[in-house]
């Protein structure tokens, strides 16, 4: 994602909001049941068009959402969790 005010901004020089969201180096690959919880902050915030942050998801994580064995995020699984605290008005 490039700034409308930053086009052609070298990485470096974007700001920091812009860094977050487009890593200079992309993944080699992504699973989508177990993300690390940068890379799915990063993820969530392309698709949701604001801002989560990874301190968001680990608050997420301490009110229940769950997460696997190694720390990582199953999207899916996150996703559901999602829809099941917003229907109970969380």
């Amino acid at each position: 994602m490039i700034s409308d005010e930053h086009p052609a901004l070298p990485y470096e020089n974007r700001p920091e909001w812009e860094r977050f969201l487009m890593p200079s180096e992309p993944p080699e690959s992504i699973d989508p049941v177990a993300l690390p919880i940068d890379l799915a902050a990063r993820l969530l915030s392309q698709g949701a068009k604001r801002a989560v942050t990874p301190d968001m998801l680990q608050q997420d994580i301490a009110a229940g959402a769950p997460v696997n064995r190694d720390g990582s995020l199953n999207l899916v699984h996150y996703t559901a969790w999602l829809l099941k605290e917003n229907a109970h008005g969380h």
